[in-house]
């Protein structure tokens, strides 16, 4: 179970879909989420990096930067870097969304954490190359500015299957 945050922006996402892979990001209007929007973010894959191209109030306060135009892959510590990148590359991929939850720091059983939404948006060319995503803090007192996150742990979140039919025999014949 995620965060009632995590999980809103989740179940806009899942209708802006449809019955597609991926909703396009032309499909994401902010007034479907605008009690959410302090928290939201929409980043692009481009060349090996991640950048933030709109980000929440709520976010940049966090941060104590202005993140439009930044890297987010900047935001993490060195060595979670190429993990976050991998686990964004195979959410793209496999058209799932994925939740991360971070410490501000080092990974410690007293950090404060975070819960963060990546979903997999088509980009205008056709390719999937963006993410929707949201940053809920999971500590309300958390000290700001928080400094580089930590990968506490990455859960992708797997849709529902599609039904296939299947075909049954008795005594080699089809009989559904």
């Amino acid at each position: 179970m995620f965060h009632s945050i995590t999980e809103l922006l989740m179940d806009y996402w899942r209708a802006r879909r449809g019955g597609r892979p991926f909703p396009r990001r032309s499909d994401i209007e902010p007034s479907g989420f605008s009690q959410l929007a302090s928290r939201v973010f929409l980043v692009q894959r481009l060349r090996g990096d991640v950048i933030f191209r709109i980000v929440g109030e709520e976010i940049n306060e966090l941060h104590g930067a202005q993140l439009k135009g930044q890297s987010l892959l900047g935001l993490w510590r060195a060595h979670h870097r190429p993990l976050l990148a991998i686990a964004l590359d195979a959410a793209l991929r496999g058209a799932t969304p994925i939740v991360v939850v971070a410490t501000a720091g080092e990974v410690r059983a007293d950090a404060p954490q975070l819960e963060l939404l990546f979903a997999p948006l088509l980009g205008p060319g056709g390719g999937a190359d963006r993410f929707l995503g949201c940053c809920q803090p999971l500590d309300p007192a958390i000290a700001k500015p928080i400094g580089a996150l930590s990968i506490a742990r990455l859960d992708g979140v797997r849709l529902p299957a599609p039904v296939r039919p299947r075909l049954a025999t008795l005594d080699g014949r089809r009989i559904a």
